[in-house]
């Protein structure tokens, strides 16, 4: 099946771009461990949120996009989407755009908050304060959530820093990884501007403890790992974008092997 083409000048009503979501909520979902950082328990329409870990932006992602919200991610090819699924991203709302040039990214990312609940901006993206500021101000109007990947140049509404990380399980050259913990503090201005902290254990422990359960009970389905193929997002290419096409994918993706 092809895959529709929605341009964004075919979706305006009125001056307004119709969002590709169900999420009327001015504050998106987060996970339980990650809500005690954000003065609102989620994250906020029309904010902007730093962070240089991939983890955690993906982790920000999950919770959202299971309960109805789009996100789209720009140039951060570090991103990959088997790590996406095992925090909880709900592939079928995701959407790749390849990273643009960076005269062009403005325009691209416009053209996103237009249309998406959360934007991923890959680190650095941006090279002009102007272009971070009035970007800003387009996600406060447009209630979209900005998640840059550093380096934004006009200072996040809350910026979220990894102070420590914790494995274990894993010795010299052998073992398994049974937990990973991290240490995650925050600075911010407004609601934001009082430092917290939080331990986020991350989805590789929970996977670890839930097969060690099921080995415990008999569970021998449960405690083999199952390959699956891997679900592909619709990706776009930054000219489609610029020229104010986006590609949403509506249909049950692809599975490959």
């Amino acid at each position: 099946m092809e895959k529709p083409v929605l341009a964004l000048s075919e979706l305006q009503r009125g001056g307004h771009v119709q969002k590709f979501s169900v999420a009327a909520d001015q504050v998106l979902p987060l996970r339980v461990d990650l809500q005690p950082l954000f003065p609102h328990g989620g994250l906020k329409r029309g904010t902007v949120v730093q962070t240089t870990s991939s983890v955690l932006t993906l982790a920000m992602l999950g919770e959202a996009t299971t309960q109805g919200s789009w996100a789209v991610v720009v140039g951060s090819p570090e991103l990959g989407l088997a790590a996406a699924r095992e925090h909880g991203v709900a592939l079928e709302r995701l959407v790749v755009v390849q990273r643009p040039p960076l005269e062009q990214a403005p325009t691209v990312i416009a053209a996103l908050i237009d249309a998406l609940d959360i934007v991923v901006i890959g680190s650095r993206l941006l090279q002009r304060s102007v272009d971070a500021r009035r970007l800003s101000a387009r996600a406060r109007e447009r209630g979209c959530v900005l998640i840059s990947g550093g380096g934004w140049l006009e200072g996040p509404d809350i910026s979220l820093h990894v102070i420590s990380q914790t494995f274990l399980g894993m010795s010299e050259g052998h073992g398994h990884l049974a937990s990973w913990t991290m240490d995650v503090e925050t600075s911010g201005r407004g609601a934001a501007s009082r430092p917290r902290r939080a331990q986020i254990l991350l989805a590789g422990a929970m996977e670890a403890r839930d097969m060690e359960a099921a080995v415990r009970t008999g569970d021998d389905e449960a405690a083999t790992p199952r390959k699956e193929g891997r679900l592909v997002p619709d990706r776009i290419s930054a000219d489609r974008v610029s020229a104010e096409r986006i590609s949403v994918e509506r249909v049950p993706l692809e599975r490959v092997s």
